[in-house]
């Protein structure tokens, strides 16, 4: 995560809110959250209708910059909100410029433009990226702390895992956590398994681990589970093919960082793509994608379809 977000974070919660804040990037989860905290700290609920304002940059007119310019309504200060600031029109931009440029106006508004580039001065900044695997753990052990919480990394280890680097789900997973082991402050490991039992029992991780040790009779036996359950061919498909492209990225040499893997689980892979060519595994995502064409167009029902796939990937 970047190290301006961090003191950006630290800054909002001592009421130290700079005057316009440009956050880049694509991940947009991060820039959402950096909003709601100003938010919480500048505006009274009661006056969110007229003390913030959203706009996207190609909506937004010339009265945003007399918006900026006038007094809350009833809050500490307004908030604008500008997304996919290069939408902008020309004099529009220009104005917002002169408006953080200047310092002879009275602080009444703070201003946050959301981009995927760079194009304004005298603002603070920061980069909001797509996390990779061990920024992911930072944000995780970044985000429960704030909650006043601890997590243990094997936890956070197990919910990618699960979950990958998709922070807005994370969040959600983590908020549920945290209710569960209440009045306790440090999520552990048996805390993931516990509330995220759906996820282990069945557990399509079961299925994918067998197909990855080329175990028919195991991958037999956690469908059959699976199909009990209820679980969705699609999902089913997706999650062995997510499987199978994280050995391939293992036997091509891809590097920690984008393999998106944790590395609490890093030896189990290794020890798999070692049981795999390369051109076996690429014959895998083939069968695959016939399987879910089959299924799609109705030519095969879809346990059919799918226990079948699995015969040809063992």
């Amino acid at each position: 995560m970047d190290k301006e977000y961090k003191k950006f974070i630290g800054e909002i919660k001592n009421d130290d809110i700079r005057k316009g804040y440009l956050l880049l990037g694509e991940n947009d989860f991060l820039k959402e959250l950096l909003v709601e905290r100003i938010k919480k700290k500048i505006i009274k609920p009661e006056f969110e209708s007229t003390d913030k304002f959203v706009v996207y940059g190609k909506e937004a007119s010339p009265d945003i910059i007399s918006w900026l310019q006038s007094p809350p309504f009833g809050s500490k200060k307004k908030l604008l909100v500008i997304k996919d600031t290069e939408g902008l029109p020309p004099k529009i931009k220009s104005s917002i410029q002169s408006w953080l440029d200047s310092s002879s106006n009275t602080l009444t508004s703070v201003l946050v433009l959301m981009t995927k580039k760079n194009g304004f001065k005298n603002i603070a900044r920061c980069n909001c990226w797509k996390l990779w695997e061990k920024e992911m753990i930072d944000w995780v052990k970044f985000f429960v702390k704030q909650k006043g919480f601890d997590i243990e990394p094997k936890a956070v280890g197990f919910l990618q895992e699960i979950f990958g680097t998709e922070l807005r789900t994370l969040s959600t997973e983590i908020e549920k956590l945290m209710s569960f082991v209440e009045p306790r402050k440090v999520i552990t490991l048996k805390d993931v398994k516990e509330v995220e039992s759906q996820e282990f029992e069945g557990s399509i991780f079961d299925l994918t681990d067998a197909i990855g040790e080329k175990n028919m009779v195991k991958a037999e036996r956690s469908l059959r589970l699976l199909f009990e359950l209820g679980e969705k061919p699609g999902r089913i498909l997706w999650m062995i093919h997510r499987h199978f492209n994280k050995l391939l990225k293992l036997k091509e040499g891809e590097s920690l960082e984008s393999l998106g893997i944790s590395r609490f689980f890093l030896q189990k892979y290794k020890h798999q793509a070692k049981l795999w060519e390369k051109r076996e595994i690429l014959n895998c995502f083939s069968f695959l994608f016939e399987a879910d064409f089959m299924i799609k167009t109705g030519r095969a029902k879809s346990d059919f379809a799918i226990q079948e796939v699995i015969y040809k990937l063992c």
